[in-house]
């Protein structure tokens, strides 16, 4: 009921946006028209949010809810980039977004990796939308001014910018999950998204993913020796999966020195965006 009332509620909205859209001066609040969308975005998700109950299908529901949402970010950053939009900010949208998925995740149901890796994976893919619109964009619009938090991914540059917070936010949560419930799974698949960023920094010359990657490594590490080795997680997989992560990184630092062997280490560590 909660989430009809919600989609009813976003339909009955819509047509008194339109209606203050024509008003003189109706881009109020921060100053711009997209946010007379707020009001049928929060109506969206304040109801199931508040409606989350134990079992299976208030979950879910949230769930796919969570998801819907990042595909509407995803389409935002996807019109921003050819022009104008009127859907709300990226960061709002993530925003209702992470609510969404935290009431899903709060009745404990499931692992946290079913909310954070979509919610990390459509903001990293918000930042390659925008960085794959970069180019073109700039050789038709020619200077512009300071791209602002409202507009972002959208006229930002960097890595650090672009996939910085995607990546974070993909990692993050079953880092810090290692420590408060130490599964074996979730061990591994941390050392392998922390691999598959540094692969992926070294290889598009990228400073987020290579450097975040190279820190998350050793934390986990750590972390999963506090939990102490054998009784939360398996020995056996574990040690397996670190001395396949320290021959994937032994190639990487051979096939990094033959490289660099004319500019230094260093210089090709400044070059990376």
């Amino acid at each position: 009921m909660l989430v009809a009332a919600a989609a009813a509620s976003v339909l009955l909205s819509s047509p008194g946006r339109r209606a203050l859209a024509r008003l003189p001066r109706a881009a109020f609040w921060f100053g711009r028209p997209r946010w007379l969308y707020v009001p049928a975005s929060l109506y969206l998700v304040a109801g199931p949010i508040a409606g989350i109950r134990p079992g299976w299908f208030p979950i879910w529901t949230l769930w796919t809810l969570a998801l819907a949402v990042l595909v509407l970010m995803l389409v935002t950053v996807a019109r921003a980039r050819r022009g104008g939009t009127a859907l709300p900010p990226v960061w709002f949208t993530f925003l209702l977004a992470w609510c969404t998925a935290v009431a899903g995740w709060s009745e404990r149901e499931l692992r946290v990796e079913a909310f954070s890796l979509p919610l990390g994976l459509a903001l990293l893919g918000a930042g390659i939308l925008a960085a794959r619109g970069r180019e073109a964009e700039s050789a038709a619009a020619g200077p512009t001014r300071g791209p602002s938090l409202n507009a972002w991914p959208v006229g930002f540059t960097g890595s650090w910018r672009l996939f910085g917070p995607g990546i974070v936010v993909t990692i993050l949560p079953s880092v810090l999950a290692t420590g408060t419930d130490p599964l074996t799974q979730r061990a591994i698949l941390v050392i392998a998204l922390a691999l598959a960023a540094i692969l992926v920094g070294l290889l598009r010359r990228q400073a987020a993913p290579f450097f975040l990657g190279l820190v998350v490594l050793p934390i986990e590490n750590i972390i999963v020796f506090v939990v102490q080795i054998g009784r939360s997680i398996s020995a056996a997989p574990w040690w397996i999966t670190l001395a396949t992560a320290g021959a994937v990184l032994l190639v990487i630092a051979v096939g990094y020195e033959r490289r660099s062997a004319q500019g230094g280490v260093a210089a090709r560590l400044r070059d990376l965006a």
